[in-house]
């Protein structure tokens, strides 16, 4: 019977999939092959080796295959090269390290899945070679870098979980990205040098992405607090944005942009290790704000009734349910209304 499908779906189990599988050696090349987690927060289930090196190579017809959930380390080195015809592999959820350099024959691929991939380092530098690759998601993936400058995927029409690497990658590459999705970082931002090419970002124009990290690197502190200030205002998002964090930005104050009442969707932010800053912006004034942390603040010696933003509005932190101060050593004193 299952020499005959063309297309199969099948639950993963605990011995490795192998006596599944290894049917499809007679199968009449099958066109997909979806493993489904019916235990959806279990993640720990281990694929054969045997199915990798022996039943993967032989389906040279697949057009679709997803090996979401498996407890994969690592993939052979020639995993895709007889799989020339896929055109969706999913790969989330899985514990591989890295990218094989073989994926980079499939020309024909539209969607690539890497979400939730969290021991991901490593993607091939020739990935501008799939020429038709579309989507891409590289969502939760805190240890990846991104080796390649996304604008030359010429037909990509959704990235999500972007990462730029500014150094690597310019603001004006990600300036030239009007297809991400979700979750955005932006990380060295000490290599901006001025508001100017801040702006070449286009971060207003990023309609669909709702998570953005700004990370500033380094001990160093910046020659200019005003030159750091007006950078901070070059990367004001789009209002849509849900969740924001902050890391190392080397100003004295932040940008008014942080309060503007105009983010009706913010509920979480996080301003950490700015350690220059010596007082905060008027968050009381976010209208959605229900999470706020700061950290590593080392500039605050006080909290000042500018924190609540104006008094003769709405009541301020009117949905805030968790709000975190840590290591601050120098806070002294807070104006409580």
């Amino acid at each position: 019977m299952l020499e005959q499908c063309r297309h199969m779906s099948y639950s993963i189990g605990g011995d490795g999939d192998f006596e599944k599988l290894k049917s499809l050696f007679k199968s009449k090349q099958p066109r997909t092959l979806l493993a489904i987690n019916i235990h959806p927060h279990y993640y720990d289930i281990k694929l054969s080796k045997r199915v990798l090196h022996n039943v993967l190579p032989r389906l040279t017809s697949l057009r679709a295959l997803s090996l979401l959930g498996y407890k994969i380390k690592e993939l052979p080195d020639d995993s895709f090269v007889k799989l020339k015809l896929l055109r969706f592999l999913d790969l989330s959820w899985t514990h591989i390290e890295k990218l094989p350099d073989s994926v980079c024959v499939l020309y024909n691929l539209q969607t690539l899945l890497l979400s939730h991939c969290v021991y991901l380092v490593e993607i091939p530098l020739q990935m501008e070679k799939l020429i038709n690759l579309r989507h891409l998601d590289i969502s939760h993936t805190s240890l990846l870098k991104m080796p390649i400058h996304p604008s030359k995927l010429k037909c990509l029409h959704v990235l999500v979980g972007a990462k730029f690497l500014l150094g690597g990658s310019s603001m004006e590459d990600l300036g030239e990205l009007h297809n991400l999705y979700g979750s955005l970082s932006i990380l060295e931002l000490q290599n901006v040098v001025d508001r100017t090419e801040a702006l070449k970002g286009n971060m207003k124009e990023k309609k669909h992405v709702d998570k953005l990290s700004l990370e500033w690197s380094g001990s160093s502190t910046a020659d200019n607090s005003q030159t750091e200030r007006a950078i901070l205002d070059g990367l004001r998002p789009y209002t849509n944005i849900k969740e924001l964090q902050i890391t190392g930005y080397r100003g004295t104050k932040f940008s008014d942009w942080l309060a503007d009442p105009s983010f009706l969707k913010l509920v979480e932010l996080s301003l950490s290790n700015c350690k220059d800053c010596y007082s905060l912006p008027a968050l009381g004034q976010l209208p959605s704000l229900r999470f706020l942390y700061i950290r590593e603040m080392h500039g605050i010696k006080e909290v000042t009734e500018e924190f609540y933003g104006s008094l003769s509005s709405k009541k301020p932190f009117n949905c805030l349910e968790n709000l975190i101060f840590e290591d601050m050593p120098e806070w002294k004193q807070w104006h409580v209304l």
